[in-house]
């Protein structure tokens, strides 16, 4: 069981919204979580949102009570962001759109955390989705039960989880789940538009026409699709959150926002359009449904289209399909349901050799009639098949042997002569009835058990790079891998490493310390004169001014007063007596010689200065003097050299009264 796969509906969007807009400087309001059954509620579990390999490793091989220590011990550690942290983000950014447009409406995401944690474990949780602004209100945590009874009550519209017992659980309930796998590599998502992508058939459809593909084969699937073009496919575990999604999408084109709208969906089928798109296409439209867009692949791979569309979330039936997509970095959702993932042999063929699900048959030389001849009615339930063998319980007229089985999950199957039904052997798999050879586990998976139905999965710090394999490798020390069903170990990025086996993801060296190259096994103490602190990968050169002398240290020293720092990693040198060394000094000031003599803390001018600025000062002022008087003299010479002509011009000569003209006037007085 997996301790972190709880459910919850998430009011997340809501809250994501409400914190992101929020300063820590300005309190502002935090938005209301919708009402649920209002809300298009997400419900995702602890292990999908966060990223919580190494405490899920604790748990498996430590026990409950270590696991709660550690939590407890590490409750202000945030976790890294889990594979469903980029979707719910997205959620987020299209409730804050949502409440611009229509800020009355509680038509929004709302996500809750589903988690059967204990109540002391969740304030490391609390923590970690208020490090990262997520505004979750609504959480569920069961205390080691199951959370899946609680989704009808939050009213999920979809369901993500890492443990598929319990989607398989809330398929049954009739609530569209899917498990997550984490990709390969992280590709880059919008961080304004939420993209979905949807398979067809067994997710938005029912699986009736793989069904018929499954069974009959390619052929009778065209022919099918032909026939019943303009019957309506039945709908599948995922039409609601396609309904949800296109309800939402309608709020944006009322406002005109059609083109860019935050809200797009993909149809991404391995269905040839021609030849049986068009029942899709119209299935879609009677349900008042369309996706933005619609790739009919005829059974191309789909990674490549994915990796092009990049998605937030990518739902498909296969699991081939879903590795595909991981494999180059999309984040692909499983949804365990219809024929793909279990297989009636009432459906099939009598007269082709069968065998249980984790057997496979031997076809041997008889000279016994082979003639089709399935078990009658009062024959079932007889014999029931077990990993092993099959019980003989009835011998027909025309068969020398006939072997009737229940399949112990309830699917009925027939083998007969000349049949022999042996158990599939170790690192081999029949993962369906009515099947001739068993087949091999997929690199990143593998089996120890005989008879075994399906592979599981390398777990994360482990994995195998071979088909048909028994166990896992750990990754070697200096390597991890944090996604299940690893078909390689990577080297440890610089800054990180790894003194262990068995990593599923590498540890930021400590402060003072680095890790210079890739896949390191250790981390190697800063030089004398560099620093790290906890939140950088490499070691830093001090600042000028500061100096550090030890080995692996977190900060450098600023220089003290009365010393200088030529060198980060020297101590600091004593001031000269002559010299000035403030703070932070990275050589002594010294005073202008001859001019500048040092008095206490400041330069102060020399008494040679004093005298060089009196006698210049005074010879400055003596020059002034100087001008003054010439300016003066000049200035009278010009007057008197203005007005001579004029006293001089020949005048005719005339008299007035018997007085010269030009002599000087006598005032007599009255």
């Amino acid at each position: 069981m997996s301790l972190h796969d709880g459910r919850m509906t998430s009011n997340g969007d809501a809250h994501l919204e409400g914190m992101k807009v929020q300063d820590s400087s300005t309190p502002t309001r935090k938005p209301q979580p919708p009402k649920p059954e209002n809300a298009i509620t997400i419900a995702v579990s602890s292990r999908v949102l966060f990223n919580m390999v190494l405490e899920q490793q604790i748990f498996e091989q430590k026990g409950m009570e270590e696991y709660l220590k550690y939590q407890i011990e590490h409750e202000t550690e945030p976790f890294a962001p889990g594979p469903a942290f980029p979707f719910i983000k997205a959620l987020e950014a299209v409730n804050v759109q949502l409440r611009q447009l229509y800020p009355d409406s509680e038509e929004l995401f709302d996500v809750v955390l589903m988690t059967n944690h204990h109540a002391s474990v969740g304030l490391r949780l609390i923590n970690s989705i208020n490090h990262h602004e997520l505004f979750i209100e609504r959480f569920c945590m069961t205390g080691g039960n199951s959370p899946i009874g609680y989704l009808k009550a939050y009213h999920t519209n979809l369901y993500l989880s890492a443990d598929s017992k319990k989607v398989m659980e809330a398929l049954e309930e009739g609530i569209a789940a899917a498990i997550m796998f984490k990709p390969e590599k992280a590709a880059e998502v919008s961080e304004t538009q939420l993209r979905v992508a949807f398979d067809g058939d067994a997710v938005l459809f029912s699986d009736e026409s793989e069904r018929i593909f499954k069974t009959q084969g390619l052929d009778k699937f065209f022919e099918h699709e032909k026939a019943h073009e303009n019957k309506l496919l039945d709908h599948g575990p995922l039409k609601g959150f396609l309904e949800a999604l296109g309800r939402l999408q309608k709020k944006f084109f009322a406002k005109g926002q059609r083109m860019g709208c935050p809200i797009r969906t993909y149809l991404v089928t391995a269905r040839s359009a021609a030849s049986s798109g068009t029942r899709a296409l119209k299935t879609l439209r009677s349900w008042g449904l369309e996706t933005d867009e619609a790739l009919f692949l005829a059974g191309a791979p789909k990674g490549p289209m994915l990796a092009k569309i990049k998605p937030h979330i990518f739902f498909d039936d296969q699991m081939f399909h879903i590795e595909g997509a991981a494999e180059l970095g999309t984040v692909a959702a499983h949804v365990p349901y219809g024929v793909a993932q279990k297989e009636s042999l009432k459906h099939a063929t009598f007269g082709s050799p069968g065998c249980c699900r984790g057997t496979r048959v031997f076809v041997g030389s008889s000279e016994e009639s082979d003639y089709p001849h399935p078990c009658s009615e009062r024959h079932h339930g007889y014999g029931e098949c077990d990993r092993h063998h099959s019980q003989p319980v009835h011998r027909a007229p025309t068969m020398t042997m006939r072997l009737c089985c229940v399949h112990v999950v309830r699917s009925l199957g027939c083998v007969y002569s000349p049949v022999a039904v042996v158990p599939a052997h170790q690192v081999s798999i029949q993962p369906l009835d009515g099947q001739q050879n068993c087949l091999p586990c997929t690199p990143g998976f593998y089996t120890n058990l005989t008879a075994s139905p399906v592979c599981q999965a390398c777990l994360p710090g482990s994995y195998t790079n071979e088909s048909g394999s028994v166990s896992c490798q750990a990754c070697a020390p200096g390597f991890y891998t944090s996604r299940q069903n690893a078909t390689v170990c990577h080297p440890c990025p610089k800054g990180t490493f790894c003194n262990s086996s068995n990593c599923a993801q590498c540890q930021m060296c400590p402060a003072g310390s680095e890790a210079l190259k890739t896949g390191s096994r250790q981390c190697s103490l800063c030089r004398p004169g560099m620093h790290k602190t906890s939140h950088q990968k490499i070691c830093q050169i001090c600042n000028s001014g500061f100096y550090q002398i030890h080995w692996g240290q977190e900060n450098c020293d600023i220089c003290p007063e009365a010393h200088y720092c030529p060198s980060p990693d020297v101590n600091p040198i004593l001031c000269p007596s002559d010299a000035f060394c403030p703070e932070g000094s990275t050589a002594p000031g010294y005073c202008m010689e001859t001019f500048l003599r040092k008095a206490g803390d400041t330069c102060e001018l020399a008494p040679v200065t004093i005298a060089l600025i009196v006698i210049g000062g005074g010879l400055f002022l003596l020059f002034m003097v100087l001008m003054v008087c010439r300016r003066r003299r000049d200035a009278d010479s010009e007057l008197s050299l203005s007005r001579a002509p004029l006293l001089r011009k020949d005048r005719p000569s005339c008299h007035v009264y018997g007085v010269a003209c030009d002599a000087d006037p006598v005032y007599a007085g009255w």
